[in-house]
């Protein structure tokens, strides 16, 4: 279980920027991997290519917490063009 859901609060926003424990920053400063939204998963190639490091003081004025989320709902089957892919316009293929 990672950190933020060891806190046990089903939400929270964290600010960074004027925190109001002012050693928050400095304690959130070691970069730790992040995995960014709408990373399509590769499990084969997971931790090399679809997370990156970052100190979250650094990179973002908050960090928002959501211990539970759900998808979004689909758009039911849509139809293709011939050649397209369902990651259109990226072109990525499962």
């Amino acid at each position: 279980m990672g950190a933020f859901a060891m806190a046990r609060a089903p939400a929270f926003l964290m600010a960074l920027r004027e925190p109001r424990r002012q050693s928050l920053p400095d304690e959130l400063m070691d970069p730790r991997l992040e995995r960014p939204i709408g990373v399509i998963s590769r499990p084969e190639s997971e931790l090399a290519s679809q997370n990156f490091k970052a100190s979250l003081p650094r990179q973002f004025d908050g960090y928002v917490w959501f211990d539970r989320t759900r998808p979004i709902a689909t758009l039911g089957d849509l139809e293709l063009a011939a050649g397209e892919t369902d990651t259109y316009p990226l072109g990525l293929s499962g």
